[in-house]
């Protein structure tokens, strides 16, 4: 009994030890993971080759921490890089390899800048991401197929940019995608819709005007993309299966002046006007240019 009572602040004192060690531990590694994602974001401002107003060159410091930097955000329980937004800043240079560093990033805005050159391939590690915009850039090169290997993407908007090449199939990967909402307008892509499209049952909302696509529309879009609320294809060169009837909203404020044979419609909230059209319909709003949100399939 005595032997035990001696033992007994042996043993305290020793988990007290392992106490401290383990917290120690702990602070020191989350210290060491936002000390990464520090050099992650440091890295790209060698990148950055017009600073218009200086933002990054006098915010983002190592002396201080990088959760207060402009444009960043961090989660509360891991202290980790979460959200990265540097929109509407004027900034010129390419998108760096570093950004595949920051596993934490689950938010990545850079809409409304002047990014040139390709999307880099290390963005593959960010099993993360939820949410990605480098809309209205000058990016080229191909649409990279990663895309479809990110497992959280929900919205991809990569409109406005001088991207290439065909729609890649694999960026519609049912089975390891969770993609929702995409955004392709305004690039010089080519080809056509890939068949895998059809296989995004998530798929909310499709937006691809003035993409040089050609391709024939199937008669069951809405019957294959259960989920689907709009699907914007203006000033492309699609044409559609025989005998399909679409449900057509015109973004126009008096479209009775344009279908005078057609009948009229309350349209979705957010939108104007609704009518039922002909594929020769169609093909004729579409050449003068007018926006085309086929709202379901007879």
């Amino acid at each position: 009994m005595e032997g035990r009572a001696q033992s007994s602040p042996f043993r305290c004192t020793n988990l007290l030890l392992l106490h401290c060690f383990l917290r120690s531990f702990v602070v020191a590694a989350a210290a060491t993971n936002i000390t990464k994602d520090q050099s992650a974001l440091l890295a790209p401002k060698s990148h950055i080759t017009y600073d218009p107003h200086s933002i990054l060159a006098k915010n983002w410091s190592a002396t201080a921490s990088v959760c207060a930097w402009i444009g960043v955000t961090c989660n509360a329980p891991h202290n980790r890089v979460h959200a990265l937004n540097l929109s509407y800043m004027g900034l010129e240079g390419t998108i760096p390899p570093y950004l595949g560093n920051l596993s934490f990033l689950a938010q990545l805005h850079l809409q409304n800048n002047s990014f040139h050159g390709s999307l880099p391939y290390q963005m593959v590690r960010l099993r993360r991401l939820k949410f990605i915009t480098f809309a209205y850039n000058r990016l080229s090169g191909e649409i990279p197929s990663f895309f479809g290997s990110l497992p959280k993407l929900g919205y991809l908007h990569l409109g406005g940019n001088e991207l290439s090449g065909s729609i890649p199939a694999s960026l519609f990967n049912a089975s390891s995608s969770s993609l929702q909402k995409l955004v392709l307008s305004d690039n010089a892509l080519s080809g056509s819709m890939p068949s895998t499209i059809f296989n995004m049952s998530s798929l909310q909302g499709i937006d691809l005007p003035n993409c040089s696509l050609s391709d024939e529309l199937p008669g069951n879009i809405f019957s294959q993309l259960p989920n689907l609320q709009g699907i914007y294809l203006s000033l492309n060169h699609f044409s559609v299966a025989p005998n399909s009837t679409f449900y057509i909203c015109l973004t126009i404020p008096s479209p009775e002046a344009y279908l005078p044979a057609f009948r009229i419609s309350p349209c979705l909230p957010g939108y104007i006007w609704a009518t039922t059209v002909s594929k020769e319909a169609i093909h004729k709003f579409a050449g003068v240019g007018l926006q085309l949100l086929i709202l379901s399939v007879l």
